[in-house]
């Protein structure tokens, strides 16, 4: 070390006329005098190593420091982040705990409504023909399924009655026909079934010489004489062959039907 090499150069430029001095005057001689310098020197040197390890301790500490420091900073920072995601779970779980139940109400109030929808649409509807039946009866039977699944959900439960009573509604308004085989006195007839919305149906043979109505009462088609003319003009003007204009439509129970005018 620099310091120390000093020392040496210092004392053994001493040497001689500490020599000197020490055997002009009584006290203690060179060799103790260099013995002396020696472990001056060397006290000197364990303190300056001391020094040296401590500094190198003193920084080793301080950036252990730092390095606390900086952990404990990302420490408080990560707790502060939690305490708010915490807070924020906490607000969603009572707001999730209100929404549920208020479903459960909603559930207990609307599911008996849809159940009574139903029930009026399926005791309500018109008795038609099996071919006219027959399809709303299946619509009907998979809303009802709808209605019992309990995995569905209650949204899509209410948009199959919506829908129904919907569909419904449309047919009460729509003129429908289609080619059908139906039974009249137990005999098969094929022609054209014209469903007046919601009011009435009706039936022509093939040539359209012949026409029949349906009677809800009984069940079965009733001939409606002198009709098959302006029921086949209603027909055509269903399937957009004819343009649309006035035409008479015999309603009511067909023993009370009178000739067209």
């Amino acid at each position: 070390m620099p310091r120390l090499a000093l020392a040496v150069f210092v004392l053994a430029g001493l040497g001689a006329p500490l020599a000197a001095l020490a055997a002009e005057q009584p006290g203690p001689s060179a060799a103790q005098v260099q013995k002396q310098a020696v472990k001056t020197v060397e006290v000197m040197a364990q303190t300056q190593k001391q020094a040296d390890a401590w500094a190198a301790e003193e920084s080793r500490l301080l950036d252990q420091a730092e390095q606390l420091q900086d952990e404990l900073e990302r420490v408080s920072r990560h707790r502060r982040k939690t305490e708010t995601y915490a807070a924020n779970q906490q607000q969603k779980s009572e707001e999730l705990t209100r929404r549920l139940e208020e479903n459960a109400k909603l559930r207990r109030d609307l599911e008996p409504l849809l159940d009574r929808s139903l029930a009026r649409l399926t005791r309500g509807g018109p008795v038609w023909p099996d071919f006219l039946a027959r399809p709303r009866d299946e619509r009907l039977a998979q809303v009802a399924a709808a209605l019992d699944d309990y995995d569905l959900g209650l949204a899509q439960k209410a948009k199959q009655v919506l829908d129904a009573l919907a569909h419904e509604a449309r047919l009460g308004l729509a003129v429908e026909v289609s080619e059908q085989e139906f039974a009249v006195e137990d005999r098969l007839n094929h022609g054209r079934v014209v469903r007046l919305g919601g009011l009435a149906a009706f039936a022509l043979d093939a040539q359209e010489e012949r026409a029949w109505a349906w009677d809800r009462q009984t069940g079965q088609f009733r001939a409606l004489d002198g009709w098959n003319r302006k029921l086949a003009q209603m027909a055509d003007m269903a399937q957009r062959k004819r343009l649309l204009s006035l035409v008479e439509a015999p309603l009511g129970q067909p023993n009370h039907l009178g000739e067209p005018k």
